[in-house]
């Protein structure tokens, strides 16, 4: 059995979406001892490292926070970049509505900023690196409504990216974190919305999405593994489970830029302590 794992805050709804790339890559993989595929949720990074620990996840996808997190605690192996709607890589975009007196990442103490969830790398991670480095103090908020210490920034979650852009748009939120790729994208920030925002700050670029494999699996299913995905672009009978697989558009392979990118990760985690 091949079992492909995943960190998210509502499993369920995930399932059905990875079930068909797993069940592709495994019916690909009969010459090498695997018959089906399997996956497996987990709310919690903690959790994760635990099952690559002990041998009971085989195949990670992930961002690049958590998958600095698998590599430096459970020895996981990063083997492929996957492109998400056509792109490889991703930034981090900051922003305000015109109207709300902030003018630049400076003019943020005494205010909130909605991040998407606590395991996002563009939505949460990267432009919570950026604040800290400006020597605000970061203070979680039970809800939006909560009054921000004096000097402070003060932080919640918004759930899903549609959420934030609406919270900013609505006067809920004062600041909001989103990907580059978002941004552009109407369904999760509408343009009417855009319209009425100012961009604080656009961050470096980092890897959209990262394959990792549990260090002791079999190398004869790494490396078919590795040939079947990448392969399965050109394949019209994995189209509708790349598609199911968050929009994944190909895969390629993973650059030294790309390591040095993930180190840039590890640094943030060490400056917010995440």
């Amino acid at each position: 059995m091949l079992v492909l794992g995943h960190v998210n805050v509502n499993p369920r709804a995930l399932i059905r979406k990875l079930k068909p790339i797993v069940d592709y890559a495994a019916n690909q993989l009969g010459d090498v001892g695997i018959s089906r595929g399997h996956v497996a949720m987990f709310r919690t990074h903690q959790e994760m490292i635990e099952q690559l620990r002990q041998g009971k996840v085989d195949w990670v996808t992930e961002t690049a926070f958590g998958a600095t997190l698998f590599i430096d605690e459970a020895s996981a192996e990063p083997f492929l970049l996957r492109h998400k709607r056509g792109a490889g890589e991703y930034h981090s975009v900051v922003f305000t509505r015109d109207d709300s007196g902030i003018m630049s990442m400076d003019d943020l103490a005494d205010r909130n900023i909605v991040f998407e969830d606590a395991g996002s790398t563009s939505a949460y991670l990267v432009p919570k690196a950026a604040i800290v480095e400006r020597g605000y103090e970061l203070v979680e908020l039970a809800r939006h409504l909560d009054p921000v210490p004096a000097g402070a920034v003060g932080f919640f979650f918004s759930g899903a990216e549609e959420n934030t852009s609406t919270w900013v748009f609505r006067g809920l939120a004062d600041v909001g974190a989103v990907s580059d790729q978002d941004w552009l994208n109407p369904e999760k920030v509408p343009q009417q919305q855009v319209d009425q925002f100012r961009i604080l700050l656009r961050t470096d670029s980092y890897p959209r999405n990262l394959e990792l494999l549990r260090k002791d699996l079999d190398v004869r299913i790494k490396q078919r593994l590795e040939e079947v995905l990448r392969a399965s672009i050109q394949d019209p009978e994995a189209a509708a489970a790349l598609n199911s697989y968050m929009e994944t558009t190909g895969f390629s392979a993973i650059e030294p830029g790309h390591f040095e990118a993930l180190d840039r990760v590890r640094a943030f985690r060490s400056v917010t302590g995440d």
